[in-house]
């Protein structure tokens, strides 16, 4: 249908029954299209998951050729391990199974008795939102790493964008490299040390100062500072300082050498992989909420469904044992009519919640005299 999601499930599980219930959940869910692949064993399985690449993977812990950690380690890159989109099915009691598997890279379980159509629905959406956040940080640390390989390769050749302060006169030489990196005209001939501080971020001002005065004064041999600078064309800009103390014969620092870099993109990409990991943690928060409100929200309606079953049961026992005479039969058919319809009931506002949760409860609107309905 248009507007539908289109997702392939893998269903490994050896009983057909079990197979053919969570096929008929997922063929249910009005928001997603579901192309279903089926095995009842874990080899087949593996063979599927290669031949078809679903989306997701509903896994029985229990297989009779192998159980589901060996087929978790088995889909895992033996050099890298992967966020698989694999939720485990166990038995009841088998959370240590659970987390076993979720260690080798499951996302998610689900207790076979319990399974329901909006239980096994949260799960599937919240697997794959997990897995693609988590790809996505994955992305932005190998960003962060050829990053950082680039940087020590810049390193190696660190004549490019070089700077030398003379201590004593505090006069200082740059690449010409340095002012296109540091907003200035190049027509100037020279960029003084207090040019410099000028362009620094307010924020950062004190803390370089204080940098470099340390490496200085504390004779460090190795000086390092990250700070911000306002760039007249390209506005914020992170920095990367790095140099060296040259000392004289008696141990004075004469003058301190380095480069500077521009690290802005990597800045970049660390806010970006902090905000992943909290949305990933916001996320994992709010799936855990919402699996915490589905017990709760069973739990009641079970108790709730349950109530009106019993008056229709004890009456249709007593009028299968006994005869009752004309008035006593009709007032257990009443009964029995009765609790039916608040069980009817029940059902339609269940059926009405689904709806408002989905977003498809249609209003009828009528005219309601308002006089009468306050007298």
């Amino acid at each position: 249908m248009l507007g539908q999601l289109a997702r392939t499930v893998l269903i490994v599980d050896d009983s057909p029954e079990d197979r053919e219930l969570y096929r008929r959940y997922l063929l249910n869910d009005r928001e997603c299209s579901y192309t279903i692949v089926e095995a009842g064993l874990g080899q087949q399985g593996l063979d599927l998951w290669q031949q078809h690449q679903p989306d997701i993977m509903l896994l029985d812990y229990s297989l009779p050729d192998m159980d589901g950690l060996e087929v978790l380690t088995r889909l895992q890159s033996p050099d890298r391990p992967q966020h698989l989109p694999i939720i485990v099915i166990t038995g009841q009691g088998d959370e240590m199974v659970a987390v076993r598997a979720m260690k080798t890279g499951a996302q998610d379980y689900l207790v076979k008795e319990q399974i329901t159509a909006a239980g096994l629905q949260l799960a599937i959406n919240g697997t794959l939102s997990a897995v693609q956040l988590r790809t996505q940080l994955d992305q932005r640390e190998e960003a962060l790493r050829q990053s950082e390989e680039r940087l020590r390769m810049a390193l190696t050749g660190a004549n490019a964008i070089s700077w030398n302060l003379e201590i004593k006169t505090l006069k200082i030489v740059w690449s010409l490299e340095n002012f296109d990196l540091l907003g200035f005209d190049s027509a100037n001939g020279s960029i003084q040390l207090e040019d410099v501080f000028n362009i620094l971020h307010v924020e950062d001002h004190e803390r370089v100062n204080t940098e470099v005065a340390h490496a200085i004064v504390g004779k460090v041999p190795k000086f390092k500072s990250e700070f911000r600078i306002i760039h007249p064309q390209k506005g914020i800009r992170w920095i990367l300082s790095l140099g060296r103390l040259t000392l004289s014969e008696q141990g004075e620092p004469t003058q301190l050498s380095g480069i500077n870099l521009d690290i802005t993109d990597r800045k970049q990409a660390e806010q970006e992989r902090e905000q992943l990991l909290l949305q990933e943690q916001s996320a994992r928060a709010e799936a855990d909420r919402a699996n915490q409100a589905k017990d709760e929200f069973l739990a009641m309606l079970s108790h709730e469904l349950r109530t009106p079953l019993n008056p229709i049961l004890g009456w249709a026992q007593l009028l299968q044992r006994r005869r009752f005479d004309q008035p006593e039969a009709m007032q257990a058919l009443a009964t029995i009519e009765r609790n039916v319809k608040l069980q009817e009931k029940l059902i339609d506002e269940m059926l009405d919640i689904a709806k408002i949760t989905r977003g498809k409860l249609h209003m009828d609107s009528a005219s309601v005299d308002l006089v009468s309905v306050i007298e």
